[in-house]
């Protein structure tokens, strides 16, 4: 049984995690990216 864990670990545990599967081929700011990012976001949450 593991006794110690990261702290991370125990924040995310009860967590819902959504992969949006995006890769990392983009540019800081980029158009396409802001666009797909709140394309993929806009299912989870208002925006």
């Amino acid at each position: 049984m593991i006794t110690h864990l990261p702290s991370s670990i125990i924040f995310i545990r009860y967590k819902r995690i959504i992969c949006l599967d995006i890769p990392d081929d983009y540019r800081f700011m980029d158009e396409e990216l802001i666009d797909l990012l709140e394309s993929r976001v806009s299912d989870y949450i208002e925006i």
